[in-house]
């Protein structure tokens, strides 16, 4: 079955697309509440006779009463506004209702595409999830990582006791060990590559063999360097990128030798990279958009800044799609890198933790619920005088 749901965004700059705030309604609505539910019972009430010095009258009283409750009922109101700005993100609103919603079974740390298919992986254990069927492979747990080795038709996880092979056809094999050492991070290139972040460094691997028959043979290592926050290696390119602490990092992915280098000014959290541009999400230092064209001399293009955290980022046809919390599912516009701009905020997709972009969508996990939302773009045209198209796709049972 496929449930679409399209949502059209009218090209800039109507108004009616642009929402003006949350407004500050709610201290007045507070005051006038404080002051009701204070006043009134102090004017009504015959046996109430309070001794306040020279107010003792209920007539000299309750308009003090009043006055109080009015004064703490606009306090609280004024918290509940200033969160409401705290939160919002100015730009056309997004509503995905009613969108198709997976239930994981445990809230995930990390995911990763695997084609079409998300592959999400925390330490309770690791799920494939394509449309709407999805199930959980291998029995693994305290996992960190996985990534999918299509040539070998096998998924790779990385534990801290070392990296473990699983087939795809199969969910009731657990997986083999295929090297003891502790891993944080694993990304597959073409080939039959692997790159793999752990306590001892970067090691690169080539692989033989298929499923749980996986073998991998190490090609490549480097020593002192930090634990990776996170790793990255595009399918069509020959170049891993890896955030090394506060260090956008550019190796050849068959020798791990560092090929360039950027230095950002944060710590980062998370990244993606397309044939051209780099997204890397920094928490509360916003996202770093990067010119990605030349590995050799990576550029910072433009940073955007316009949400309090960026927990994480995903790049799909242009557009950056950044999981804000509470903010909402930010949809930025790079198709001027140096210009990033708003083009939709999705605020009912709970609070995004994790987005992932797979075969021409975008998976949203709420970090509140353990949900999962897959929204996909029905055009490839950037936001513009054509117009947003957005939908939200339930897929057929995967025969995976």
């Amino acid at each position: 079955m496929v449930l679409v749901v399209a949502v059209a965004l009218p090209p800039p700059p109507p108004a009616a697309a642009q929402e003006s705030g949350p407004g500050s309604h709610r201290k007045w609505l507070g005051g006038a509440i404080g002051a009701v539910v204070v006043g009134i019972p102090t004017f009504t009430s015959a046996d109430f006779h309070p001794n306040l010095g020279g107010c003792t009258r209920t007539e000299c009283f309750a308009p003090l009463a009043t006055a109080v409750g009015f004064t703490l009922g606009f306090l609280l109101g004024k918290e509940f506004d200033d969160g409401a700005t705290r939160r919002f993100v100015a730009g056309p609103r997004l509503d995905l209702s009613p969108r198709q919603t997976v239930q994981l079974p445990f809230l995930p740390d990390r995911g990763r595409a695997a084609g079409a298919a998300a592959l999400w992986s925390g330490a309770e254990g690791l799920v494939w999830l394509e449309g709407g069927a999805q199930s959980s492979l291998g029995g693994l747990r305290g996992l960190r990582d996985a990534t999918l080795l299509e040539e070998r038709a096998a998924l790779v996880a990385a534990t801290p006791s070392g990296l473990f092979a699983l087939p795809l056809v199969r969910d009731d094999i657990p997986g083999r060990r295929v090297d003891a050492r502790g891993a944080r991070l694993v990304a597959a290139g073409s080939g039959g590559g692997l790159v793999v972040s752990g306590p001892a460094g970067l090691l690169g691997f080539t692989s033989l063999g298929e499923g749980a028959d996986l073998e991998l043979s190490e090609a490549a290592r480097t020593t002192g360097d930090p634990l990776a926050a996170d790793l990255v290696w595009p399918r069509a390119s020959g170049i891993a990128w890896v955030l090394e602490g506060p260090r956008l990092v550019a190796r050849d992915g068959g020798t791990l030798e560092e090929v360039g280098a950027l230095e950002l000014t944060a710590r980062a959290r998370s990244l993606d990279v397309d044939t051209t541009l780099g997204v890397v999400a920094a928490g509360r230092d916003g996202v770093y958009v990067i010119d990605v064209s030349d590995p050799a001399m990576p550029r910072l293009a433009a940073r955007y800044q316009g949400v309090r955290n960026a927990l994480d980022v995903a790049l799909l046809e242009s557009r950056a799609y950044i999981a804000a919390g509470e903010q909402g599912l930010v949809v930025v516009d790079m198709g001027r890198p140096a210009e990033p701009k708003v083009a939709a905020v999705a605020r009912n997709l709970g609070s995004p933790s994790l987005v992932l972009r797979t075969s021409g969508q975008v998976w949203v996990v709420d970090g509140a619920t353990g949900e999962a939302h897959s929204v996909s773009f029905s055009g490839v045209a950037p936001p513009g005088p054509a117009g947003l198209s957005l939908s939200v796709t339930e897929g057929p049972p995967s025969d995976r």
